[in-house]
């Protein structure tokens, strides 16, 4: 279990010892839940906040009644204290032993002319910190911890294995896809497949089935919005019946090049012209639709990845995709405390010229250097913690590098491969699709790279086809919250039955090296 510590700032400190102060705060800190550092003044709170002490979150223990006297004062004490917190990126609560209407007005107005801090926890100590209330009170400080930080609980235990589904080109809007995967028994069938494989555990506290899910691209067929239609209802289902919220922060999603909606991107380039036809009798004139030989509109382009990226949000939330273009890159940190952080590329942009139907496959040096960037700034930042750093797992759907099994999906790739690899800040685990074929590669001795076929393809598939339709499970083992090794299997259909997940490859394992 982790142990959170809070800083507890007392206007009243002056009055009352440590001792006193640590009693009236044992309830909070009995479970271990939590440990307390109290500050006997403002100066003492800026000391301890400059210490790189991991601290969690800052409680306000103030006596609001009298501040009203000096109204400017009051505000002033306020924002530094949230200023303190917030250049620490820390949230912040406010204990009161006597709150007043009076009281309220202060935070109300407060609130109101700085509207860049973010809403404090609000506990009257003396109702809220009693035997019967306590434990609500406790988590209420996690989940507002966690908000702020943009964490997410998974509920595990620091040694449980994390379950990854890996999923890839679902293709929906195709008919091949309403036979494999729409409708209650098709999905069904997959659910149980999946549960079959990640039993229910620790005595019926841990359900059966996935913790998270990867999504490496062409969710949709053309980029229809109909697709999406399809799509959502599908993600919603397995939302259900894994019983996670919808939106859920456990899906990772990236786009694919069958998700940048070519008819819609073309239109871009028909203009009207006026044809006209003469005759023995007469001279007749019409517009027409004609093709322009013209360079493709960038401009435009972001309304060809709208209905996915409006997909996306419905589905996992606004917080790392969001509805525009480019959809370059994003990184997710949210499930660091397990041992794992995420980034994703776009790698389908905008046809480089008139002549080309589908969308380059490319990634930017800049959106790499930004994501490495971020990588950088988060180790730093954490340099001083004891917890082990986490495995950097990227998703794209083309693939970033090249493997025995890939073929050169993106501009450039060997450049691309030096520069992505190698490095502290480097993906441990690289999950791309595009191939519809399953595949696992370790690379340069460190680096796994896995590959998800497409679950979309008819239900009586050739048992000889090399191709095989099926999804990715990966398991991941951990020891005190961290990765130390990953097993990788993959499941498909055979004949309309799912068959028993199998090793992805002879390359199915990797071991941590540091």
């Amino acid at each position: 279990m982790n142990t959170r510590k809070v800083l507890i700032l007392d206007d009243e400190a002056n009055g009352r010892s440590r001792t006193d102060r640590s009693r009236e705060y044992q309830k909070l800190t009995e479970d271990k839940t939590f440990e307390v550092i109290f500050a006997d003044n403002m100066e003492h709170a800026r000391e301890l906040l400059e210490r790189p002490m991991d601290i969690d979150i800052v409680l306000l223990d103030v006596v609001l009644k009298y501040w009203g006297e000096d109204e400017t004062a009051t505000r002033k004490y306020f924002r530094e204290l949230f200023q303190l917190a917030d250049s620490k990126e820390l949230p912040v609560g406010l204990v009161s032993r006597a709150w007043s209407n009076d009281a309220l007005e202060i935070v109300r107005s407060f609130l109101e002319m700085h509207r860049e801090v973010y809403m404090p926890l609000l506990f009257d100590f003396n109702n809220d910190f009693n035997n019967d209330k306590i434990g609500g009170v406790r988590s209420h400080i996690i989940t507002y911890i966690r908000r702020k930080n943009r964490q997410y609980s998974l509920k595990l235990e620091p040694d449980d294995d994390l379950r990854l589904l890996h999923i890839s080109d679902l293709h929906f809007g195709t008919a091949e896809a309403k036979k494999s995967l729409t409708g209650r028994w098709k999905q069904a069938d997959l659910f149980q497949q999946i549960k079959t494989h990640w039993k229910e555990g620790r005595n019926g506290e841990r359900p059966a089935g996935p913790d998270l899910v990867a999504v490496t691209g062409d969710i949709g067929d053309r980029g229809y919005p109909d697709d999406y239609d399809e799509a959502r209802k599908w993600f919603e289902a397995f939302a259900e019946e894994f019983k996670w919220s919808f939106p859920s922060t456990r899906f990772l999603i990236v786009p694919g090049n069958h998700d940048f909606s070519v008819p819609l991107y073309k239109s871009t380039r028909l203009n009207l012209k006026k044809e006209t036809k003469t005759s023995k009798e007469k001279t007749t004139s019409k517009l027409i639709l004609s093709r322009a030989d013209i360079a493709p509109n960038d401009k435009l382009a972001k309304y060809a990845m709208l209905p996915f990226s409006e997909f996306a949000v419905d589905v996992c939330g606004d917080r790392h995709l969001h509805a525009n273009y480019p959809l370059k890159w994003w990184v997710e940190y949210g499930y660091s405390e397990y041992g794992v952080v995420f980034s994703g590329f776009n790698t389908s942009r905008s046809p480089a010229s008139s002549k080309d139907v589908w969308p380059s496959r490319e990634v930017d040096e800049d959106d790499l250097e930004a994501i490495m960037r971020k990588f950088r700034e988060y180790k730093d930042k954490n340099k001083n913690s004891k917890k082990a750093y986490p495995i950097h797992i990227l998703l794209s759907h083309h693939s970033l590098v090249k493997a025995e099994s890939t073929e050169e999906e993106i501009n450039d790739v060997k450049n691309f491969s030096k520069k992505l690899l190698g490095k502290p800040e480097s993906p441990d685990l690289l999950l791309t699709g595009h191939q519809h074929e399953h595949a696992g590669n370790i690379l340069r001795g460190r680096y796994f790279s896995v590959t998800a076929a497409t679950p979309t393809k008819s239900p009586n598939q050739d048992p000889n086809d090399v191709k095989p339709c099926g999804v990715n499970l990966l398991t991941l083992k951990r020891k005190n919250s961290k990765v130390i090794g990953i097993e990788a299997k993959t499941t498909y259909i055979i004949n309309g039955e799912w068959q028993n997940p199998r090793d992805l490859s002879p390359n199915c394992e990797w071991k941590r090296k540091n």
